[in-house]
């Protein structure tokens, strides 16, 4: 078996406020052994987005990854990720609505890029008659508040 990775260019990874390190780190290590550099637009909210990229600042200075790992805060238009010809792969884990997604995916396509949209979900649970109930309370309440109902 062989396998070997290709550079794509640049990669857009949007985060959103519920998850927003995980997602980025997912992305972001594959991008960079890729041999990529990535732009990441975590939602406006999240303060721990801005401690992370701070966190990675001396790494990246220490190994001359200059460039490398960027962060942007300004709230950039979904057109504007989705168009951009600079922009070779678009990472988005929450698309606002689906009509959205559809038409970020359409965009990239039309220029040859790539996408990595993830819908929604409304974190569904079936409890059977004979669950323990304690036991599903602590889940469920887990999945709608432990992760904000990011529960994939």
């Amino acid at each position: 078996m062989y396998e070997q990775w290709h550079p794509l260019g640049i990669v857009s990874i949007v985060t959103a406020f519920n998850f927003p390190v995980a997602v980025w780190s997912w992305n972001a290590m594959i991008a960079t052994v890729c041999g990529d550099v990535m732009v990441w637009k975590p939602s406006e909210v999240t303060l721990t987005a801005i401690a992370v990229q701070r966190l990675i600042e001396p790494i990246v200075a220490k190994h001359d990854l200059a460039g490398v790992f960027s962060m942007i805060k300004a709230a950039a238009s979904a057109s504007a990720r989705s168009s951009s010809t600079i922009v070779a792969s678009l990472s988005c884990p929450r698309p606002a609505r689906v009509a959205w997604a559809v038409k970020s995916r359409q965009a990239v396509a039309a220029r040859l890029g790539r996408t990595l949209l993830e819908l929604r979900g409304n974190n569904a649970l079936l409890v059977m008659e004979d669950a323990d109930l304690d036991l599903v309370l602590r889940a469920v309440l887990f999945g709608a508040v432990g992760t904000a109902g990011q529960r994939c």
